[in-house]
């Protein structure tokens, strides 16, 4: 979450992942960063007793971490100019 903040990346939830659309913990809403620290957890620490994680949250989560891996490179590299979003499957500008 830090990264992402030093580098003026969003961490809110993206409205194009429906699945994770009202993800919340103790009636807290979760931003990006803390849903894919929980997924990463619940995959990591699996128990037998514990359900499997939905498959469509599971890729909305992997689109979600994956688009923050590149804003990161984008910003890294100092790159400016149009790219295909994870997250719209359209084309966005990194400003």
């Amino acid at each position: 979450r830090q990264l992402l903040s030093a580098l003026a990346i969003p961490t809110t939830l993206p409205s194009d992942l429906t699945h994770l659309a009202g993800y919340h913990i103790a009636g807290q809403p979760l931003d990006g960063p803390a849903v894919v620290s929980k997924l990463r957890n619940e995959v990591a620490h699996l128990r037998r007793s514990r359900a499997i994680v939905p498959t469509p949250f599971l890729v909305d989560v992997w689109r979600l971490a994956m688009w923050y891996v590149e804003m990161i490179l984008f910003r890294l590299f100092d790159f400016h100019g149009a790219y295909r979003s994870r997250l719209t499957w359209g084309l966005e500008t990194v400003a």
